[in-house]
């Protein structure tokens, strides 16, 4: 195996032993839309079915009927994040 190879199958060791993902790699946004899409749209989608929303990357914007059903379910997607470590 030539040297640049080894080195490469270093450097994907490397990656794969570290903890989240990398920055500044093609995955990064393509994880992080799945996590998202898993931990936050599907269970907003299940928990509150009346509300819209639109995300993009990790911003969010959650259409609500009244300022009281902004607060509960901002109070409740603060839960939900914490619940999934983010």
């Amino acid at each position: 195996m030539g040297e640049n190879k080894l080195k490469q199958l270093q450097s994907l060791e490397l990656l794969f032993k570290s903890k989240g993902t990398p920055q500044r790699r093609v995955i990064s946004p393509l994880l992080a839309n799945l996590y998202l899409h898993f931990t936050l749209d599907v269970w907003l989608t299940k928990q509150y079915p009346s509300v819209s929303f639109v995300r993009y990357a990790d911003d969010i914007i959650i259409h609500c009927n009244s300022k009281e059903e902004a607060e509960e379910v901002l109070r409740a997607v603060k839960g939900r994040l914490a619940e999934v470590k983010l």
